[in-house]
């Protein structure tokens, strides 16, 4: 998925907020591209092939902190919580930065914010912005991520997933504001082309899915895949949410939090084809992003081989042979790419009767899902130790036999009268490949 290019020499690259969620998976990337990382931070950053250097954004650069570097990448920002941004302090930070190598070649990159812009509700989103205009001034690159997430939990992404382990249940917010997620081991390849490769011109690169997905539907995939579990969703305003924040009390003890939200409602959607594909970035799908490896596509494969395979056993456990074949048949045949199938479908494989009706093949004949429930079929009738539970042959008495098969016509039955009431309804529940979460 990720093409990653080593730089040619071993050039020193500087890095601002090295030891922050997104700087420590920059400072990996470089290292492991044969690069230097000069790391600039309040502390050093222990790691093989950095040199540390402090650095603070409200104090002037220790002499030499840029000395015989090739290129710099900023991102340290102000993030001391419950501390309001001072828009004053990043601004100055940036100008010692460029004054730093004003007279030498190296490649600026600002890692900027996808609130950044002149009227921003925030004073996040108006300093990242002011500091925009100051790196295109000086010809730098300014790259605006989406919602970054994965790998450790540090960060924005950090509190997220504290939060979601907290709550009983998930809010689902009204309206949902929409975000474009980068994963943050993608984000990171981008900033490593951006500050390596020749052709990057001055200007603004907005990286993040295509499609926007709503807040919540992040936050529901969070709580799937990341943490495990089924949460319950209720409908929250988010007006209200932000008249309470709104309280002076609240306004004291939850200032990072309420500036984050309100940054969230006012999101403009970033194009961000363009840059994807002059960088030859193509990002990750979200659900396999959120996997602790950061990679769950072959997790989710198998996933979805257990639960087709038990529709069609009737429950039985498939073997292991027959998951290790299904998984290599959509692997080759089908791009390697999981359906998303509900929770609901995964305890209980036989609710798939419900999907599984002819009618609905003639009302979405292209549909994915009914492949794969095809190849799960062959699969199970071709393996010796499934065959028998797929055609329900087995040493039982014969009564056993006529009563399996009257509940089987019984429940087919009910399926398809269910299927003629409820059909449309059906539809958008059948398991299919997800462009937004998948």
């Amino acid at each position: 998925m990720i093409n990653r290019e080593r730089f040619a020499g071993c050039p020193t690259i500087a890095v601002t907020g090295a030891t922050g969620y997104i700087g420590s998976a920059l400072a990996r990337r470089l290292v492991d591209s044969g690069a230097t990382v000069r790391a600039l931070a309040r502390a050093p950053l222990l790691m093989p092939g950095v040199e540390s250097a402090s650095y603070d954004l409200r104090l002037p650069l220790p002499d030499g902190a840029l000395e015989s570097v090739d290129g710099v990448v900023h991102l340290a920002a102000q993030t001391d919580p419950g501390s309001p941004v001072d828009e004053a302090v990043e601004e100055l930070a940036m100008r010692r930065l460029l004054q730093a190598i004003e007279k030498k070649r190296v490649r600026f990159v600002f890692v900027s914010s996808q609130t950044a812009r002149p009227d921003a509700p925030t004073a996040y989103g108006r300093a990242k912005w002011r500091c925009e205009q100051l790196a295109l001034a000086a010809g730098g690159v300014v790259v605006r991520p989406g919602q970054v997430y994965g790998g450790a939990e540090r960060g924005l992404f950090g509190a997220l997933c504290a939060l979601v382990r907290a709550l009983p249940v998930l809010p689902l917010f009204r309206p949902d504001p929409p975000i474009q997620p980068i994963h943050v081991d993608d984000l990171a390849e981008a900033l490593a082309r951006c500050v390596s490769r020749g052709d990057v011109r001055s200007g603004v690169y907005q990286l993040g899915e295509p499609q926007p997905i709503g807040f919540s539907v992040f936050l529901k995939t969070l709580s799937e895949e990341r943490l495990r579990r089924s949460a319950f969703g209720v409908a929250v305003p988010l007006a209200l949410i932000l008249g309470l924040l709104d309280l002076p009390l609240a306004r004291r003890r939850l200032l990072a939090q309420r500036e984050r939200l309100r940054s969230l409602t006012c999101l403009r959607p970033m194009c961000t084809e363009d840059s994807l594909d002059f960088l030859g970035l193509r990002l990750r799908p979200l659900r396999e992003g959120l996997t602790r490896s950061g990679f769950g596509a072959r997790r989710h494969l198998i996933g979805e081989a257990s639960t087709l395979l038990r529709y069609i056993l009737n429950g039985a456990p498939p073997s292991h042979s027959s998951l290790k074949r299904y998984v290599r048949a959509v692997e080759e045949t089908l791009g390697g790419r999981a359906i998303s199938v509900r929770p609901s479908f995964r305890r209980a494989p036989f609710l798939l009767a419900l999907m599984d009706q002819p009618s609905g093949r003639r009302r979405l004949p292209g549909l994915d899902f009914w492949m794969r429930i095809d190849l799960a079929s062959l699969v199970a009738e071709s393996s010796p130790k499934d065959a028998s539970r797929f055609i329900s042959f087995s040493r039982r008495g014969r009564l056993e036999h006529v009563v399996e098969l009257a509940l089987r016509v019984g429940v087919e039955g009910a399926c398809r009268a269910a299927d003629l009431v409820l059909g449309r309804l059906f539809d958008r529940l059948r398991p299919k490949i997800d462009t937004a979460t998948s």
